[in-house]
Parts: C-alpha cells; sequence; structure tokens
C-alpha cells in the first residue's frame, strides 16, 4: 500500500507544481487593473501619434495632410476595430501597417490577463536571483508558438516585474513598474514598461511612460511617452565610435465615450456589411 501511494505521489507531483506556480499567475491576474471588472461593456477612443503626418507627408506622395488619427471601437469582452482617418482613399497597405502601431498599444488601454497567455507553457519555479519573490521558467509543450521558452519575474508582494521571451528570432525583455491609483480600486496598474529587444547586432530598447485619467471612474491612458533607442553591437575594432540612434515621440489618447452603445452598433454595421 505504501509502495502504491508513492508511485500515485510521484506520478502526480509534476501536477501540483504546476498547479502552484500557475497561482502566482492567478494571483497576479486577480490583483492587475481590468476596467472590464468595473463596468466597461463599450469604448470609442482617439490615438494620436506625434510627428506621423510630418512622417508619412515625407515617405508618400500624398500632398499636404490635415490630420493623421486613429478612432478605435472595442466591445466587452475584447473585440474592436481600428480605423485611420486623415489618408486619402486607398493605401490600404500603408493604413494596415499603421493599425499596427495601435494593436501594440492596445494593452495600456485594455490591460489583457495573463494566464490566457501561458496555458500552452509548462511552468515550473525558478532560482530567483536576489531579492524575495518568485521566477517561474515556461516551456511550450505544443512546439507550435513562436516564443519557445519565458521567464516571469514576481516581487514579494506579486506583482510581475519582469516578462523575457526566447525564440529564433531573438530574445525580448519587459520589465514594469506598478503602482495602485486613486481610481484603481485597490488593484496595481502599470506605470511604466521598458522593452529590450536583442536580434543578432542589434538590440532595440523602448521605454514606455504612461500617464492615466478616469473617465467615468474608470482608469484609461492620457499620455504614453515613448523613447525608442537602437543599438548596433560592432567588433573591437570599431571600439568608441557611434553606434546609437535614439528617437523620441508621445501617444494621446483623447474623446472616450464610455458605455454608449456607439462601439456595439458600429461593429454590428461593420459585421453585417462584411457578409
Amino acid at each position: 500500500m505504501k509502495k502504491l501511494k508513492l508511485i500515485i505521489v510521484c506520478l502526480f507531483l509534476p501536477m501540483l507544481l504546476l498547479a502552484k506556480s500557475n497561482d502566482h499567475v492567478e494571483n497576479f491576474d486577480l490583483k492587475y487593473y481590468h476596467p472590464e471588472k468595473f463596468g466597461l461593456k463599450d469604448l470609442v477612443f482617439e490615438v494620436r501619434i506625434s510627428n506621423l503626418k510630418e512622417m508619412l507627408e515625407k515617405r508618400f506622395t500624398f500632398g499636404k495632410l490635415e490630420d493623421v488619427f486613429f478612432r478605435v471601437y472595442w466591445i466587452f469582452p475584447g473585440k474592436y476595430e481600428i480605423e485611420v482617418h486623415g489618408l486619402p482613399r486607398g493605401f490600404n497597405q500603408v493604413k494596415q501597417e499603421l493599425t499596427g502601431l495601435i494593436h501594440a498599444r492596445m494593452d495600456y488601454v485594455i490591460p489583457q490577463r495573463l494566464d490566457p497567455k501561458l496555458r500552452s507553457y509548462k511552468l515550473s519555479k525558478m532560482k530567483k536571483k536576489g531579492g524575495r519573490g518568485v521566477s517561474l521558467k515556461g516551456i511550450d509543450l505544443t512546439q507550435t508558438r513562436p516564443v519557445n521558452e519565458i521567464h516571469l519575474s514576481f516581487d514579494k508582494k506579486g506583482k510581475l516585474t519582469t516578462f523575457k521571451s526566447f525564440s529564433p528570432a531573438g530574445v525580448k525583455t519587459s520589465k514594469m513598474e506598478m503602482n495602485v491609483k486613486e481610481w484603481s480600486h485597490n488593484k496595481w496598474i502599470a506605470d511604466s514598461i521598458s522593452v529590450k529587444m536583442i536580434q543578432g547586432v542589434q538590440v532595440t530598447t523602448i521605454d514606455n511612460q504612461i500617464v492615466y485619467s478616469p473617465i467615468n471612474g474608470i482608469g484609461f491612458p492620457k499620455e504614453v511617452n515613448v523613447s525608442t533607442t537602437h543599438e548596433l553591437t560592432l567588433g573591437n575594432d570599431n571600439k568608441g565610435k557611434s553606434n546609437k540612434r535614439k528617437i523620441s515621440s508621445s501617444l494621446s489618447f483623447t474623446n472616450y465615450e464610455v458605455n454608449t452603445g456607439k462601439a456595439q452598433r458600429y461593429l454590428t454595421k461593420l459585421m453585417g456589411a462584411r457578409k
């Protein structure tokens, strides 16, 4: 009987360890700010990127552009559409590339839960370097994801501080700083996110500083200040040469319309037109 119990424990121990590791992820999701939990069902807003108009006028023969901006329609639980305004008719490829800039920042407006992103990864604890907290390692069991390994670090309070991913394309490390706001119902929200990407000899660092403003009691980003640095790792023969290029820009989020039903009507009409 004792031998049978030992076999059962050995068989289920990996599952128990996996469940325990996932507790840290679930705990973070519970303590992170998700506006849907506080009544957000329908949202419309606009985004403008500094110097975007001037950049487009230099690259393409649009003629003089008045105002280029994005309008986003979002409905619960997560369907959304991004429109590009201010460009002439056509240029669909350009518009598609531009919407990618906003897709990459949607998580600032509607923060996504961490758990669904990790479901195909087997999580296990790692030894944390210095300080208190927990580090997890995730391996893609399906071997189908572009990212085959991830590392996560949580501080002693359970905040996610680092998310590192490994793929054939390179290594990407995201570091976050989070705090509680007056409107966040004692939940954490990211004030800054720094992303470092290493691809061969090129290193790109993107620092995002986020400023929020409450609308109808729900917190949304008002401005995101972005500093991007591109660097080439040169050999010993090129020491002392400048190999860095830094670009600063900002995104402004305005004209929020919260729970008016406008996004639902727009998306319903859009889906009907596409049938």
